[in-house]
C-alpha cells in the first residue's frame, strides 16, 4: 500500500507540468480571467518586428511556470503553418542566489544558458567578441577562475556558480560590471544578434529567452538610485 501511494503522489506531486503532461493539465483560464494567455502572448511575439518584453504575474502555485513552458512549446512546435522560434527557457534558481539578486547576475546567467543551448541544440558557437576584454579585467579579482580562453557557456557556467556561493564574489562582479552596464548589455545583444541570424538560416522566425521564478527572488538595495531593483516574477 505505501509503495502505490508513493507512486500516486510523485504522478500528483504539486509541481509545474511540462508540455507532455497534457492529461494532468486543469484549463483555469475562466477562473483567472485571462483567456488565451499563452496564445496571446506567443502571438506578441510571432507579430513584433523588434524584441519584446512581457512580464507574467501571479500568486505563488497559480500555474505560472506551466504556462511559460506551455508558451515555449507553442513557439518551439507550432502549428497551422506560424512560425518556429528557438527558445531557451531558465530557471532562475540554477543560476542565482535568491536571497540577493542583481542585474549582473541575470545577465551572467542568460548569456550562459543561451550559449550553452545553441551549440548543444543548433551547432552554433557565440563569439565572445567585447566579452574577451572585460573578462581579462573581471578575472583579476576571481582567482578561482583561470581557462585557456573565454568560451561564454562553459566560462560564464563556472563564474555564475562562483557569485552564487560566494557574497564576496557577487559584490566583486557587481563592482566591475556596474559602471559598464551599457557596454555589457550591447555585448550580449551583439553576440546574441550574431547567432540570431545563424539560426535564421536553420528555419528558426528568431530567439526567445523565457527567465522562470524570478518572483522567488530577494533584491538588494541598489545604493546609487536610492531603491531596490526591479525583479519580475517570468519574463520574455
Amino acid at each position: 500500500m505505501t509503495a502505490k501511494r508513493q507512486e500516486i503522489y510523485s504522478i500528483f506531486v504539486p509541481s509545474p507540468l511540462q508540455p507532455d503532461q497534457n492529461a494532468l493539465y486543469v484549463d483555469l483560464e475562466d477562473v483567472r480571467g485571462n483567456a488565451g494567455i499563452v496564445n496571446r502572448m506567443a502571438e506578441k511575439i510571432r507579430l513584433a518586428d523588434a524584441p519584446t518584453c512581457q512580464v507574467l504575474t501571479g500568486h505563488s502555485g497559480s500555474g505560472k511556470s506551466t504556462e511559460l513552458s506551455r508558451l515555449r512549446q507553442a513557439l518551439q512546435e507550432p502549428s497551422d503553418g506560424d512560425p518556429r522560434f528557438f527558445v531557451v527557457q531558465i530557471q532562475a534558481d540554477d543560476d542565482l542566489d535568491r536571497n540577493d539578486i542583481d542585474f549582473p547576475e541575470v545577465l551572467i546567467a542568460v548569456v550562459r544558458h543561451v550559449a550553452e543551448e545553441l551549440r548543444a541544440r543548433a551547432n552554433i558557437e557565440l563569439k565572445p567578441g567585447f566579452f574577451s576584454d572585460r573578462w581579462e579585467r573581471l578575472k583579476l579579482g576571481l582567482t578561482e577562475l583561470s581557462f585557456d580562453k573565454l568560451e561564454l557557456g562553459a566560462s560564464f557556467a563556472k563564474l555564475s556558480a562562483t557569485i552564487k556561493n560566494s557574497p564576496e564574489a557577487r559584490q566583486l562582479v557587481r563592482k566591475a560590471l556596474e559602471p559598464d552596464t551599457n557596454n555589457w548589455l550591447t555585448a550580449a545583444n551583439d553576440v546574441i544578434g550574431q547567432a540570431v541570424q545563424q539560426l535564421g538560416t536553420q528555419g528558426y522566425r528568431g530567439l526567445v529567452v523565457i527567465v522562470d521564478d524570478l518572483d522567488k527572488m530577494i533584491t538588494r538595495l541598489h545604493e546609487l538610485a536610492g531603491c531596490s531593483t526591479a525583479a519580475p516574477s517570468s519574463c520574455m
